[in-house]
């Protein structure tokens, strides 16, 4: 029974498994790598072992031949909330883990992708409830702001004419990221 971890009914029947059926549907199209775990601060127990119950979860998602994160932070406990509200930076998992996840990527597209936030390049639904939201990179006020890295390798910043088009993408902090990256301007 290593693999098991204890849940509330509701959270476990409610918003995690809604968001584990998302993971799946995501599974289907593209590869992906699940990180999940128990954030265990409480002082809740269970059983005759004296099993502590995690007060929150966490998810998170990476899609290597995409360059795209994603994480998810869930309060032990029901919810009917979208899933896009528990959207965290794998920075924020890591602080309260302790735990460096990708620490053999290379030092900066492992600090671009963990410190963002971003639901855009995530395909949601096949769920009971339709989940979308903006765009957003920690610490930005700006729904906007990331640089989209088109598949025909052209960079799209907000100004471009293209970038709410661009709906295949892989997000950069900056034009001059997304340049190094191999992308290039639109003409």
């Amino acid at each position: 029974m290593s693999n098991m971890s204890p849940q509330r009914p509701g959270f476990n029947r409610g918003i995690w498994n809604e968001l584990e059926e998302q993971v799946r549907n995501w599974a289907r199209v593209e590869d992906v790598i699940v990180v999940t775990g128990g954030i265990l601060n409480g002082s809740q127990y269970i059983g005759k072992n004296k099993v502590l119950v995690p007060d929150a979860y966490y998810k998170i998602i990476f899609a290597p031949h995409r360059n795209k994160m994603i994480a998810f932070l869930l309060p032990n406990k029901k919810s009917s909330a979208p899933l896009t509200d528990f959207v965290v930076s794998v920075d924020r998992i890591e602080a309260v883990t302790g735990i460096d996840f990708f620490a053999d990527m290379n030092d900066a597209p492992e600090a671009m992708l963990e410190g963002m936030t971003s639901t855009a390049a995530w395909k949601w639904g096949n769920g009971k409830r339709r989940n979308v939201a903006n765009t957003k990179r920690t610490g930005s006020s700006s729904s906007h702001d990331i640089v989209k890295l088109s598949r025909s390798h052209i960079c799209h910043d907000s100004s471009s004419r293209y970038y709410s088009r661009t709906k295949h993408y892989t997000p950069y902090n900056t034009l001059q990221e997304c340049l190094d990256a191999g992308g290039r301007l639109p003409k």
